[in-house]
C-alpha cells in the first residue's frame, strides 16, 4: 500500500509535499446541479474539492499514459 493510502493524504498532495510543487488556480465551467452535489459529497467525505480535482487530473493522466491515443478519423460510410 501507498504511504499516502496509509496516511490518508491524496497522492496529489503527497507529491506536492515531496516536490515542493507550485500551485495555481483552474476555472471550471460544469452545470451547478454537478457542482452542489460534487460539494456535497466531499463535505460528507470531509476531503476538499481541489484534492479531488487534483486526484482526478493525475488518474486521467496516468491512464492516458496506458492508453493508446485514437485520432479521429472520418467514418468510411
Amino acid at each position: 500500500m501507498e504511504i499516502w493510502k496509509q496516511q490518508q493524504v491524496p497522492p496529489c498532495f503527497y507529491v506536492k509535499i515531496l516536490n515542493m510543487a507550485k500551485e495555481t488556480t483552474m476555472h471550471v465551467v460544469i452545470p451547478l446541479d454537478l457542482k452542489r452535489e460534487f460539494k456535497s459529497a466531499c463535505v460528507l467525505e470531509g476531503v476538499n474539492m481541489s484534492q479531488i480535482v487534483c486526484e482526478l487530473v493525475q488518474d486521467w493522466l496516468e491512464k492516458r499514459k496506458t492508453t493508446p491515443i485514437v485520432e479521429n478519423q472520418p467514418s468510411k460510410d
